[in-house]
């Protein structure tokens, strides 16, 4: 899959989902030992044509400009990721993506090889077509919208999440599902606000970067 910043209108379900989880060790050693349990557990990915929810999870490919993050420690995240979703019972219906920009936001380069080499792995990354910068992050999500609109056609519900979220897909699917039967009533709009938004606790007025 790539998106680009064609697509159109956006379904009436979209929605975003933020919850803290710890940043993840950048040790060699630490990386290697979540890799292996990964590798044992790795889930079945569902299929853009059967998924009932399709979750964008933001992430880069390079470190931003103010240099919060590394390349290889959002790799480490996106494992992590990866490893708690892993333990999802089958039959969740959510398709996960990650959401990552095509180009270095200082050369314009391509997505470089290790991102590659992960996608190659893992299938679930998705590199939207604009450059990696820390104030684009809201642009980013606008084409994750128009993303799934096209490739995802029987989800329901189109989510946003941050790379450091512990996402329970179970309980979020069927938290979901028990909403769609509501709408499926006439009990509840389909028009659905689901989870948390929050952009900044605080940030520094003159710099303006986040504390």
């Amino acid at each position: 899959e790539r998106a680009g910043g064609h697509q159109t209108l956006a379904r009436p379900h979209t929605h975003s989902l933020t919850s803290p989880l710890g940043t993840p060790r950048s040790a060699h050693g630490d990386e290697t030992r979540v890799r292996a349990r990964l590798a044992a557990t790795m889930a079945v990915p569902v299929a853009p044509d059967q998924a009932v929810i399709a979750l964008g999870v933001m992430s880069t490919v390079v470190a931003f400009e103010s240099g919060r993050a590394t390349s290889s420690k959002m790799g480490l995240m996106r494992e992590r990721v990866r490893e708690a979703m892993s333990t999802a019972s089958p039959g969740h219906g959510i398709a996960t993506r990650f959401l990552l920009a095509q180009r270095n936001s200082k050369d314009a380069s391509a997505v470089d090889a290790a991102a590659l080499a992960e996608n190659a792995t893992h299938g679930d990354l998705l590199f939207v077509d604009m450059p990696e910068r820390f104030y684009l992050c809201a642009w980013k999500k606008v084409l994750w919208y128009r993303h799934a609109l096209r490739h995802f056609p029987a989800a329901g519900f189109i989510l946003i999440a941050d790379p450091d979220a512990f996402i329970q897909l179970n309980h979020l699917s069927e938290d979901l599902r028990s909403v769609q039967r509501l709408i499926d009533r006439g009990a509840a709009s389909a028009h659905v606000h689901y989870g948390l938004v929050l952009w900044k606790a605080f940030y520094n007025a003159v710099s303006e970067e986040p504390a």
